[in-house]
């Protein structure tokens, strides 16, 4: 068997196959390096959303407890936060508000807890916009 040496056309086709792939890989780069931080953002934002609502409920459940309580709503918002001071170094704003409803001619007392956060994603460019806004609320029936 004869094994012929690599003539001088096909050295010069296999470097322009090579340099053919780094211009390609260079110009899909940006592409690739975009969709994996959007990702990252949307992840991030899941978390937020979930942890918006551990918050909400917490406050609720503290509120919840009994009428006094219910209008504590110092007490609500350290219970929120104390579930998670910041997310990712934002803070969120909670609020509470408490209420009674009639049902079946039966008088209940309710609290509700809304978390409030403006999320910021590392991926600003124009369809995205520089905040997003994520809102969890829970109400919770009071104990008597």
């Amino acid at each position: 068997m004869l094994i012929r040496a690599p003539s001088r056309f096909s050295r010069s086709l296999l470097r322009r196959v090579r340099g053919q792939s780094l211009v390609e890989f260079a110009l899909a780069l940006p592409l690739l390096v975009l969709l994996v931080a959007m990702a990252a953002d949307i992840g991030r934002a899941f978390t937020a959303y979930i942890e918006l609502g551990n918050m909400a409920r917490e406050g609720a459940r503290y509120g919840a407890i009994s009428p006094a309580t219910a209008v504590d709503s110092a007490g609500i918002r350290n219970a929120a936060i104390g579930e998670g001071a910041t997310i990712f170094g934002m803070t969120p704003t909670i609020q509470s508000t408490a209420g009674t409803e009639t049902r079946n001619s039966q008088s209940y007392m309710y609290v509700t807890v809304t978390a409030r956060l403006d999320f910021e994603p590392f991926v600003q460019f124009p369809p995205i916009p520089a905040t997003i806004p994520i809102k969890r609320e829970v109400t919770m029936m009071v104990l008597r």
